[in-house]
């Protein structure tokens, strides 16, 4: 399906789980890069429980997203 705006894509998905896991898989190189930023040190999946937070954040961004 083809999006013009990354919005549309997010009203689309955010009642969808198995669309909205895809997105989310997208997009752990952004959240990486922002929870690095916001602790100042690397971070890697598995291992740090702040990147465990961000996703879960930015799951409840795109469940609460809001035109």
């Amino acid at each position: 399906m083809s999006y013009k705006s990354i919005n549309e894509r997010v009203m689309d998905i955010k009642l969808n789980s198995d669309e909205k896991n895809v997105f989310i898989e997208e997009y752990k190189p952004f959240i990486a890069a922002a929870v690095e930023k916001a602790t100042g040190r690397y971070v890697s999946y598995g291992y740090d429980e702040e990147l465990s937070i961000g996703l879960m954040a930015f799951d409840e961004a795109i469940v609460h997203y809001d035109r």
